[in-house]
């Protein structure tokens, strides 16, 4: 078992990873490598190796395809493909991946860092 926030919890069935609710109820079935915590609505998956992002329902949001990808606030990703950016929930690249690192937002900011510098990246989908 691994500890999920939203009311959701990953368990492990017969080698492979899904979700049971707070109730028990398996939700999503166990068919992944791994997975991680449900944050903003929105849970990481790995097959074959890379990670995706899916819903509570167990919709797949982003197919699993980057070396990391974790969720925002406000329906975005911030994604690993050889340097981290971001993309929206269509899928949509928001900002490239040229980054070294980027937290996630909090109050619709993130810290970037390029190289020796950091930069204060504002969310694109704040109000």
């Amino acid at each position: 078992m691994r500890f999920c926030t939203d009311g959701m919890l990953c368990v492990k069935q017969n080698g492979n990873w899904g979700f049971i609710d707070d109730k028990g109820n398996m939700t999503i079935p166990a068919k992944y490598d791994s997975c991680d915590s449900f944050k903003y609505g929105f849970g990481r998956i790995r097959s074959a190796g890379k990670w995706g992002i899916i819903d509570k329902a167990g919709k797949e949001i982003v197919e699993p395809k980057y070396e990391n990808i974790v969720p925002a606030q406000n329906d975005l990703f911030i994604f690993y493909d050889k340097a981290w950016g971001i993309m929206d929930k269509p899928g949509k690249i928001i900002v490239q991946p040229t980054y070294y690192t980027i937290t996630t937002f909090e109050k619709d900011r993130a810290l970037a860092r390029l190289g020796r510098s950091y930069t204060i990246l504002k969310s694109p989908q704040a109000k």
